[in-house]
């Protein structure tokens, strides 16, 4: 990976601890969510992907045998002996496995962490909104809940010397993927795997998502912050007091002392540029309101627009293949053949010009909220006439870069 920065869905980064109710399954679900996202924002391919146990492991800085293991309680084996309930039944299932890779149980911990974010939906309970498209239209709708997978196959794939491996296929739901342009949070990935060795992963990322929030507000560099919650985030437990002559605020001292020091270490390994100090409030003898100040420089004000522009040709590129690829159901599609197919269907005689048009729109409309300014409903009809006779995806690419 050369470029390690990726976009997270707010709604998460605001609640990345909500995926703590997995237990240690939340460990590799949470890695696999930012796996996927950087896997999506660095290809044309849309919503598609696969796994490849060995590149998986150099990407989220787990071993190979940690991967492939077997659970000790998957998820999938649950499911299916309530679905079953009956014993005999349910031991012909898994015999079954042995002669059909179609009815291979998801029993190793990454198949059970890929199971579970395919049949189990996140529920989040912020204010946060998510996009909608509905015609020509924009509606606001809480996200409640996400399913991160539309669906997971595995695959046997046997080599010229007869070694197999398994590969997994996977569908991004469009839910998940729509807010990489909308609604999010810039997360340097190798930042997030070394801080996930530290218990500091979910700290992070809220902080990035804050650092995000006053970015784009453009007005502050400081905030403050739930004492509770920043400690529930580092992951600083202490038990309460439960004799009378203990000393309760020296409790919160200690919750205080560690927090510090959990910022210490997640400046020294990322350069993150973030300062906590701590105010009194109306209500407190001491001062326990944590301030987040944000010092680095990347703070700066950044140039919306142009990097909105990025993800507008890279999103039109996306919904053009997908299209594609409904009307050609018998053409094969892949990630080392999406710039050619895409730049051979511009220069066909019979392409569909009001298909060009209206995908662009669409992508207009969800990376800025709206399609329907004179610019944009201009552009738009004179796109498909631009695209005829380009030669090459550089061509495509620098139509939009002049459009700009």
């Amino acid at each position: 990976m050369t470029n390690l920065t990726l976009r997270l869905d707010s709604n998460i980064a605001t609640q990345i601890d909500v995926f703590r109710k997995y237990g240690e399954d939340a460990v590799l679900m949470k890695s696999l969510l930012f796996y996927f996202a950087y896997k999506d924002q660095n290809s044309l391919f849309p919503n598609y992907g696969t796994i490849d146990v060995s590149e998986l492991t150099k990407a989220i800085g787990m071993s190979r045998s940690r991967l492939v293991e077997p659970h000790p309680d998957p998820a999938h084996l649950r499911d299916l002996k309530q679905q079953l309930n009956n014993p005999t039944r349910l031991q012909e299932r898994i015999e079954q496995e042995k002669s059909d890779v179609n009815l291979k149980l998801f029993d190793s911990r990454l198949e059970n962490a890929l199971y579970r974010l395919n049949t189990e939906a996140v529920r989040f309970e912020t204010g946060f909104q998510h996009y909608e498209e509905h015609g020509s239209q924009m509606t606001v709708q809480k996200a409640v809940t996400i399913q991160f997978l539309e669906s997971v196959e595995i695959r046997k794939i046997r080599s010229v010397s007869g070694q197999e491996k398994y590969v997994y296929d996977y569908t991004l739901s469009d839910k998940f993927v729509k807010n990489f342009c909308l609604y999010f949070s810039n997360i340097n990935f190798a930042h997030y795997t070394i801080l996930r060795t530290k218990n500091l992963e979910d700290l992070y990322v809220f902080l990035m998502n804050l650092r995000s929030i006053l970015r784009e507000q453009n007005t502050k560099t400081t905030d403050t912050v739930s004492f509770n919650r920043l400690c529930e985030l580092a992951n600083i437990t202490f038990n309460l007091p439960t004799e009378p002559s203990d000393d309760p605020t020296q409790y919160v001292r200690n919750k205080k002392r560690w927090l510090v020091n959990k910022f210490k270490v997640l400046n020294q390994i990322t350069n993150f540029g973030v300062e906590l100090t701590f105010k009194k409030s109306r209500t407190q003898t001491h001062a326990y309101t944590p301030v987040i100040t944000f010092n680095s420089p990347e703070l700066t004000v950044v140039d919306n627009q142009t990097m909105r522009e990025g993800f507008l040709f890279q999103t039109f590129c996306k919904l053009m293949l997908s299209k594609l690829m409904e009307l050609y159901p018998n053409v094969h599609f892949t990630e080392e053949n999406a710039q050619e197919r895409l730049v051979k269907y511009f220069g066909y005689n019979d392409r569909d010009e009001a298909m060009i048009t209206s995908t662009y729109l669409a992508a207009h409309l969800r990376v800025f909220k709206d399609n329907q300014d004179l610019r944009t409903m201009a552009f738009a009809r004179n796109l498909p006439s631009k695209l005829f006779g380009v030669k090459t995806f550089g061509d495509v690419q620098r139509i939009f870069v002049h459009k700009r």
